[in-house]
């Protein structure tokens, strides 16, 4: 009910009066209350329009954030990339020297060189898992967005909002990562590979020297 004119309460009172039961003051209280009910709906609607307006402008800067970080990825993976390879490859190979020194030298009296290789050993795994442990990080964070995006209240937001909303999952359906030299991804995954082999490569040597 958008209003309620003179003519259409006449005419409702016209009708009413042919009911039994019928008194002016009870249609005119039904009146009133279809008046503060209607009222009522205005406000709602007028409620739910500000709501809209306050999401959309709120995805939309969520929108623009998303895509400040992708280019600040973006760049910090052209800038890094050939960082991480030399360190990946300079850390992998500092970890296979000391292996091999210990696999061979490990029956031997030299207890403090033993000591200052493992030492050594530690630090080279410590500097690939500091760049392993946030990469990773960054990639995990990037595949949870798609998941955060979709369960927003979607269902019952505006067009517009849904639509920015199906934009904005499709693009981060594509995961964010750094890597070392295109060649691999720092992620806890590569880490544990690289613990693995050094220690299958150990015990490879291992099996040698006693042999």
């Amino acid at each position: 009910m958008e209003s309620f004119s003179a003519s259409e309460a006449l005419e409702c009172e016209n009708s009413r009066r042919e009911q039994p039961g019928f008194s002016t003051a009870n249609f005119r209280e039904s009146v009133t209350t279809c008046k503060g009910q209607n009222e009522n709906i205005k406000e709602a609607h007028y409620l739910q329009e500000d709501l809209d307006s306050k999401s959309d402008k709120c995805l939309l800067e969520c929108i623009h954030h998303h895509q400040y970080i992708l280019e600040l990825v973006e760049n910090m993976e052209n800038l890094l990339n050939p960082v991480l390879f030399f360190q990946f490859f300079g850390s992998t190979c500092t970890i296979c020297l000391i292996l091999f020194y210990l696999a061979l030298n490990l029956d031997s009296d030299g207890v403090m060189d033993q000591l200052s290789f493992c030492g050594l050993l530690a630090v080279a795994l410590s500097q690939l898992l500091l760049f392993c442990w946030y990469g990773n990080d960054l990639t995990y964070e990037s595949d949870s967005l798609t998941k955060a995006i979709y369960d927003t209240p979607w269902i019952d937001a505006s067009m517009y909002f849904r639509k920015n909303m199906r934009i904005m999952i499709s693009r981060s359906m594509k995961p964010s990562y750094l890597t070392g030299g295109k060649l691999y991804i720092m992620s806890l995954e590569t880490y544990r590979a690289i613990i693995g082999a050094s220690f299958s490569y150990f015990t490879v040597l291992r099996n040698i020297n006693n042999a």
